[in-house]
């Protein structure tokens, strides 16, 4: 069998494998590295000498296949592991740091294929497969691909790809319009959002219980298979989500108009009340201004007083002793 979306089947030399799985059923996908690019792979698998195959390959560029999923390629190092799994080889030498995401993105494709065919394959690595007892010391390989969760990553990437798929698969049919105009919907009575995957009444699952009196942003219709319309929120619209509200839980919201803002009152603003002009005598008399340098005519008089005493005391001085 080839695995389907492979870009290439390069057969592996007849003596590089074995024809069948000696009746173990296929249960592992087992990771590899190789630093070899495909080119490599095809001439050492077409080589009858070289006693060892992968049934794939994966670059960044290519997916490629060389042996049959329904025979057993000889890659793992122990002959029961190589009877039970599909072996894949990765490019690029995983240690110390190496990194490619076009790689691991067709590991992932590989695996996602493989998934498909075979649902309950486990995941399993080289160094965890080697018969040590045959190779002491064992393997390095796959290296990071498993020391950093690469491959795990991959493969559950892989996993939840088919699980959205088969879930989808699942859902009822449930035409949804989204040609109507945007619009809001208030609840006219307390009301479920559900979940419009359901197939029948009885498995009807609601999501959340919404008060009446919500008003909604309306995205779409949903016509359900078993009937019924259901509004699409603009919210799971914009997230991706299958829910909805009954149409018969929701009138057209009507937003209330504006109340009109009442006209303010003007304050009044105040006057200030003037003052009388003051009469002369009313209030407090003003003080008597005083010269500094005094009065002039003051100043005189006892410049001369001053004078004249000194001519008293001259003349007094002179007739003093004199007698008559």
């Amino acid at each position: 069998m080839t695995l389907p979306n492979i870009t290439g089947f390069y057969a592996a030399a007849d003596s590089n494998f074995t024809v069948g799985r000696e009746g173990h059923a296929i249960k592992y996908f087992t990771v590899h590295h190789s630093a070899g690019w495909e080119q490599t792979l095809r001439y050492l698998w077409g080589d009858p000498s070289r006693n060892g195959s992968s049934h794939l390959y994966v670059s960044g560029s290519v997916r490629e296949q060389y042996v049959n999923l329904e025979d057993t390629s000889w890659c793992n190092g122990n002959w029961i592991s190589n009877l039970e799994s599909i072996t894949c080889e990765t490019r690029g030498d995983w240690r110390n740091g190496y990194y490619d995401q076009a790689t691991l993105d067709n590991l992932t494709e590989v695996m996602y294929q493989s998934l498909k065919l075979y649902p309950n394959l486990q995941l399993t690595y080289h160094m965890d497969v080697i018969d040590k007892s045959r190779y002491p010391g064992g393997t390095a390989c796959p290296a990071d691909l498993k020391y950093a969760g690469y491959a795990q990553a991959c493969w559950d990437k892989a996993k939840n790809r088919i699980a959205v798929e088969s879930q989808a698969a699942q859902q009822p049919t449930v035409t949804l319009r989204v040609d109507i105009p945007d619009k809001k919907v208030i609840l006219i009575r307390d009301a479920n959002l559900w979940d419009m995957s359901f197939t029948s009444w009885a498995g009807a699952k609601a999501v959340k219980a919404l008060p009446k009196g919500t008003v909604i942003d309306v995205a779409g219709i949903y016509e359900h298979q078993l009937g019924g319309k259901y509004y699409l929120t603009n919210y799971s619209w914009d997230h991706g989500i299958n829910n909805g509200i009954n149409v018969a839980d929701c009138e057209d919201y009507v937003a209330p108009a504006p109340q009109p803002e009442p006209t303010p009152v003007p304050v009044p603003t105040p006057v200030p009340t003037p003052e009388p002009p003051k009469t002369e005598g009313s209030g407090t008399i003003p003080p008597v201004p005083v010269d500094p340098a005094g009065n002039p005519v003051d100043v005189r008089v006892s410049k001369l007083e001053a004078i004249v005493q000194k001519i008293v005391d001259f003349l007094t001085s002179v007739f003093k002793n004199f007698k008559i």
